[in-house]
This record gives C-alpha cells, sequence and structure tokens, in this order.
C-alpha cells in the first residue's frame, strides 16, 4: 500500500460494533477496537481473539474497514528497524496464541495488575505493538502499561497520522 512504511501501526475503528468489540470500545472510551505492526508495506501482524497471523492491509480495505496509520515520530535507524522486527518476528513465532485472560481481566473486567496479566508467550493487539516499542528502548510511555489499548497510538505524542482509508467518524461517549 502506498505511503506505508515497516513499523507503522494500524488502528482499525468500527462504527457498528458486535458485542466484543462493544467491550474494547467501552474500556477503551474510543471507536478503536484492534492494531497491528506493519512488517512492510503490504503485511502486518494482524493478533485477535479469532487470529494468529500474518494479515495483507489490503484485506481491511477491501472489507470497508476504517483505518488509520499511525508511525512514531522520532527517527528510528535501519539498525533499530531490524532489531524491531526482530523483535516482532520472534515474539509472533514463539508465541501460543492470543491472550484472552489479559483481554477478560483487562478490557473486559478492568483489573490491571502485572502478576496476573504478565504472560510472554502470549498477546493482546496492543500489548504487542506497544511492548514492540518498550521492549527495544524507544519509549512511548515513562511507565510500562499493564494494559496498554488500541487508542494509545490514535493519542500519543510519539505517533503522527500519517493516513485514514475509509474513515467515519468515531463514536463519542
Amino acid at each position: 500500500m502506498d505511503g506505508v512504511k515497516s513499523l507503522d501501526i494500524i488502528v482499525v475503528l468500527e462504527s457498528n460494533p458486535n458485542w466484543i468489540q462493544k467491550l474494547i470500545q467501552w474500556r477503551c472510551l474510543d471507536s478503536s477496537i484492534h492494531c497491528g505492526v506493519m512488517i512492510d508495506t503490504d503485511q502486518y501482524y494482524d493478533l485477535a481473539y479469532n487470529r494468529w497471523k500474518i494479515s495483507n492491509i489490503n484485506d481491511l480495505v477491501s472489507n470497508k474497514k476504517c483505518i488509520e496509520i499511525y508511525r512514531y515520530v522520532n527517527e528510528i535507524t535501519q539498525n533499530e528497524i531490524t532489531k524491531l522486527l526482530n523483535w516482532s518476528a520472534n515474539k509472533f513465532n514463539n508465541s501460543t496464541g492470543y491472550d484472552m485472560l489479559q483481554w477478560f481481566m483487562g478490557f473486559v473486567l478492568g483489573i490491571r495488575n502485572p502478576s496476573i496479566n504478565n504472560d510472554e508467550t502470549r498477546w493482546t493487539c496492543s500489548e504487542f505493538c506497544y511492548w514492540m516499542f518498550q521492549d527495544n528502548g524507544i519509549r512511548i510511555t515513562t511507565k510500562n502499561e499493564v494494559l496498554p489499548m488500541p487508542r494509545l497510538f490514535r493519542y500519543s505524542k510519539d505517533f503522527k497520522l500519517v493516513q485514514s482509508i475509509n474513515y467515519t467518524p468515531s463514536i463519542e461517549y
């Protein structure tokens, strides 16, 4: 896709959410429901409760999904890019799947306890995107988030919107 780079963050917005997406929106106070990390100009890590795969961004566009693409605002060297992509590939390949416990405890119950919500072999979509930066020395928050949410990338001063596709206005809460 034109203008998209490795490490860009895709944020999926939903104006007509299903019940699972409504829970995410309720906890996030935002219309964002999902996010992913771009591997290259077409593929991204697509980690969701019902899938754990590498997907093509064009599938989101053709399915009329509302997406926003965010880019880290500071310069990232080629060595750092390689390090972040290697971290992502390693975590993706060695993962046992989606972190349903983290999702339920955090998004449904609102419990944010690091001793409960910390499994290095399971991830939510926003955890994966967040920790890719945070674990590799690119601090996007001063204090480590226990439950980073998809909205983090929309409102962080460290990310800028570079593209908006099939956009519809956000739901106001």
